[in-house]
């Protein structure tokens, strides 16, 4: 709805309430070349908002396979048969923030339920598998040529973020006589406006940047970023090179100097390859140049009227077709070098920063250098010649794999496309374009935002609806595991089948307890009825075998044998034993375990490694410390170094040096032989780093990384009961492997706490801290005044389920809950001793939070929020709150991490995190 003299209808979005006020100001419009008409004009918004919810909706599906994809499908599209009246935008909401994401999805778009089960019958939606890794992104923001009149309308009057941007803009750039809004929306919208260069930079800019910061907002975070002539200042002020109001006004200017100093040109599009482009101009120096390189065989060339008539005469006679193009002037040639002293005079007064995401520049067709950051370099940048050929080049070298074109037509993919070398095909690189005239922008937005998702991409689902009425979950069917018959090798992983923590089948096993293990596989599994019948047949001669066969974890007989063999029987015999030890543990078939399987790839967690760890201390009486099971080291290493250590008379020693000596720092990727800083990341309230294994591979492979276990996990240290005493600890251990600095700290939930305070202890030593990042932590002054007196049986098992959650992630974290079943459980797992080590450390590390009151910190804080609050809030009380850190630190940036506080740190949703500390690394 067009509404030109009445103010807008902002009620929903509270950023826009004070521009319901008029505003005064000018529209310019274009009496001939190189002048401009100004004429006062009293306006308003030119839209009105009138709709509370986007017109469509994007749902996703994944499995594990495609068989269970298609199942999957038809699954849904029975249920949503049966339940019609359930709301489509909480149907989608459900499935894409409720669910795991595997390896083979589906994506489609509709606005309803029914058309969404039209879409489900016939196959009619996105289908893809994911990649091992995220692919790398390139976002490519386009030039002049590409603007019409109306262009992002839809997503203006339906996206709260993107109005609000535009609306940003557009007050920026009235006072420099462009009005963006009434360019772009307004009831007499003139095309020919439009293109007058003096207002197509700054609109193209402006809808650019709203685009580039919708998708970011979506989660979708470029690995580097590229455009193509004006595209490349929008590209800049993403990177960070320059902020949204100094872009604005260097590219409004640049606009209004090529406008009013600059005598209008022509630009004509060649078919040919840039040497031969250069023979066809050489006749008329200083009349034509070379504008843009756009492919292999594809140029344009830019100069005027009457050399580029002469010009198409020759090509005409040697058959050669050109293209002329729709501009008011003759851009990046030599009919610009009137307004280049002006402009480098304005330049100046911008403030400029080195990129914070890796830019690709046109100049060069390389990646940015400093001199990015000078007003020479955007001067050079409006005389030469656009490389973009030489920029995809270098972007697909680089590793990009998808390009995403942040515009209003997709110009730029067709000519990337064209740049890649011979082999790349659509398998190996995809194209995404945001909008498209004439097409609905939110599906164009849609489909793309599906296709980067079935490619493997990682999406902030929780910030697609942000902006909308609160979304609720709903019943959804459940994941339909594709059951098969085969022998029994790894049940959990295979079948989807998750044995109750509370059930010992091993024990029933070996205690003959034939009628109970039968009864608990027929609940926990479904068998076929012939199956069911011969169950207990086949169990009683499983029963026979487990308590006849003998044992090769006996630790007397292992020691006896150690000190009877040689050095090779003893290698073999701990070589069996570690093999069966680790198989056993992992619950992986013995004749399938690799034993030169790196121990860091085997999908150790946390309770699996303790629990390694203390069967070979009771076994072999060899204390194995935690940092052993994170290095790259196989079995038959471990065997090897481990059949050393108890031959050597000396193995007990503890001296500084030592490799196996008990520590608190894990070691996912050391130093060594590497200079870059490493991140140093401590561990929550349960005192175990080893979650972020997921994290460091999720990083480049360039970057050290390290995990501060609390003090007590291992040896025989008392655990630490104040945040400060921790904080002083693991600086001086840090310190110790990083002397110099600079630091980059990160800590999930408790650990947060610490890693603040870290973080003031190396600032105020005079060392620099270049991120402090902290995950989902709650600060300690949202308990103040709240009441947290739990019953001691409520403390007990908040303990049992924290801990689980934070080690294994098959925690019962809701339901009915028996905390002693638990503890028996967990004591039998990984021995009693080691158990109560672990609840030592957490009722300490509690009691050090609840003591603890924060003073400020001098510098930026980067917080990690999980989108889902509820299981913070039923666990802990309280969901984290930004407003308390906010009060804390000098500046908090915000990102919101796909999962609940728990599940942020896994597959899929770590690799978000990963890709925010790496950016956040990279720009410190």
């Amino acid at each position: 709805t067009l509404i030109r003299h009445q103010p807008f209808n902002v009620s929903r979005f509270k950023s826009n309430q004070n521009l319901t006020k008029n505003r005064v100001s000018t529209i310019s419009t274009t009496g001939g070349w190189g002048r401009a008409q100004r004429a006062p004009s009293t306006s308003k918004s030119p839209v009105k908002i009138v709709e509370t919810e986007r017109p469509l909706h994007l749902l996703t599906l994944s499995a594990k396979s495609e068989t269970a994809l298609r199942q999957q499908a038809a699954n849904l599209e029975k249920h949503l048969a049966d339940h019609p009246e359930i709301p489509f935008p909480d149907v989608c909401f459900t499935a894409n923030t409720g669910r795991s994401h595997f390896e083979h999805r589906l994506t489609l778009i509709a606005d309803s339920v029914e058309k969404a089960r039209t879409s489900l019958r016939a196959a009619d939606y996105i289908a893809g598998k994911s990649a091992r890794e995220k692919p790398k992104l390139a976002f490519l923001f386009t030039g002049q040529g590409s603007q019409y009149v109306d262009m992002g309308r839809q997503l203006y009057e339906t996206q709260p973020l993107f109005h609000q941007i535009l609306d940003q803009c557009d007050a920026i750039l009235r006072p420099l006589d462009v009005p963006l809004l009434d360019l772009l929306y307004g009831e007499d919208a003139d095309p020919d406006a439009l293109d007058q260069t003096i207002h197509t930079q700054p609109a193209l800019f402006s809808l650019e940047y709203a685009l580039a910061k919708l998708w970011q907002s979506w989660g979708i975070m470029p690995d580097m970023v590229m455009g193509h002539s004006v595209g490349e200042y929008v590209a800049a002020c993403v990177a960070g090179v320059f902020g949204l109001e100094d872009g604005l006004k260097l590219i409004a200017a640049r606009g209004r100097l090529m406008q009013t100093l600059c005598e209008p040109g022509d630009m004509l599009a060649l078919p040919v390859t840039e040497s031969d482009a250069l023979e066809f101009i050489a006749p008329f120096a200083n009349q034509l140049s070379l504008a843009a390189i756009n492919g292999p065989a594809s140029v344009v060339v830019s100069g005027t009227h009457e050399a580029m008539e002469s010009l198409k005469a020759t090509l005409a006679e040697k058959g050669v077709k050109a293209k002329s193009l729709t501009v008011s002037h003759a851009f990046h040639s030599a009919m610009m070098e009137p307004m280049l002293t002006e402009f480098e005079k304005l330049a100046s007064s911008i403030t400029f920063a080195k990129p914070e995401i890796p830019l690709c520049v046109n100049v060069t067709g390389e990646m940015a250098t400093d001199e990015i950051t000078t007003p020479a370099y955007w001067v050079r940048h409006a005389r030469r010649p656009v490389r973009f050929a030489a920029g995809v080049e270098t972007l697909y070298g680089q590793g990009i794999s998808t390009f995403l074109e942040i515009g209003p037509k997709p110009v730029l993919l067709g000519m990337a496309r064209q740049c890649l070398p011979e082999g790349a095909n659509d398998s190996t690189a995809s194209w995404l374009p945001s909008l498209r005239e004439g097409q609905d922008d939110w599906r164009r937005m849609l489909q793309s935002l599906g296709e980067w998702y079935a490619r493997g991409g990682i999406v902030d689902w929780a910030g697609l609806d942000k902006d909308y009425p609160p979304r609720r979950k709903v019943q959804l069917p459940t994941y339909p595991f594709q059951r098969e018959l085969y022998w029994i090798d790894k049940i959990p992983n295979r079948s989807g089948i998750h044995w109750s923590p509370q059930i010992n089948l091993a024990g029933l096993l070996q205690q003959g307890n034939i009628e109970q293990l039968t009864h608990q596989l027929k609940q926990t599994a479904e068998f076929l009825e012939t199956l069911a019948g011969q169950l207990p047949v086949a169990l009683s001669l499983l029963s026979e075998l487990s308590q006849n066969a003998p044992s090769v974890a006996k630790s007397i007989r292992i020691k006896e044998q150690l000190g009877q063999a040689s050095r090779d029987e003893s290698e073999k015999i701990l070589l069996d034993f570690l093999q069966n030890l680790f198989a056993g543990v992992l619950g992986t078939n013995l004749s399938r375990f690799d034993i030169r399987q790196s121990l860091n790839t085997m999908g150790l967690d946390s309770l699996m490694a303790v629990e390694i760890r203390s069967r070979i201390q009771s076994e072999l009486d060899i204390d194995i410390p935690m940092a052993k099971l994170v290095e790259n080291v196989n079995v038959l290493d471990l065997a090897k170094q481990i059949e050393t250590r108890f031959v050597d008379a000396h193995s007990t020693t503890n001296a500084k040096g030592d490799t196996w000596a008990s520590g608190i720092l894990l070691p996912f990727r050391s130093i060594t032989g590497n200079d870059k800083p490493p991140l140093f990341c401590v561990h929550p309230v349960g005192g175990s780093a080893f979650h972020y294994r997921e994290l460091a591979g999720c990083l480049p492979d360039n970057q050290p990384v390290y995990g501060i276990q609390a003090v007590g996990f291992e040896g025989e240290e008392v655990p630490l009961t104040d945040i400060m005493a921790m904080a002083i600890r693991y600086v001086e251990e840090i310190t110790a492997v990083w002397p110099s600095g600079p630091y980059n700290l990160y800590g999930w939930s408790f650990g947060g706490v610490v890693t603040f305070e870290m973080a003031r202890l190396l600032q105020s030593d005079g060392r620099e801290v270049t991120l402090l990042a902290l995950g989902d932590s709650i600060a300690p002054p949202q308990y103040k005044g709240t009441s947290m007196e739990l019953q001691e049986e409520d403390n007990e098992e908040r303990m049992f389920r924290v801990l689980t959650a934070e080690n294994e992630g098959r925690a019962l974290l809701s339901g009915r809950f028996n905390p002693s079943s638990w503890a028996a459980h967990l004591q039998e797992q990984i021995g009693a001793e080691v158990f109560d080590r672990i609840v030592r450390i957490y009722r300490a590390n509690s009691q050090a939070f609840f003591s603890c009151g924060l003073s400020s910190w001098n510098g930026r804080l980067v917080f990690l929020g999980a989108a889902q609050t509820n299981l913070a809030d039923d666990l802990f009380g309280v969901h984290p709150d930004l407003a308390a850190w906010e009060k804390l630190a000098n500046r908090v940036d915000h990102h919101v991490i796909p999962g609940n506080h728990f599940t942020m740190h896994r597959q899929p949703n770590v690799r978000r995190i990963a890709e925010i500390l790496a950016h956040e690394i990279i720009k410190g």
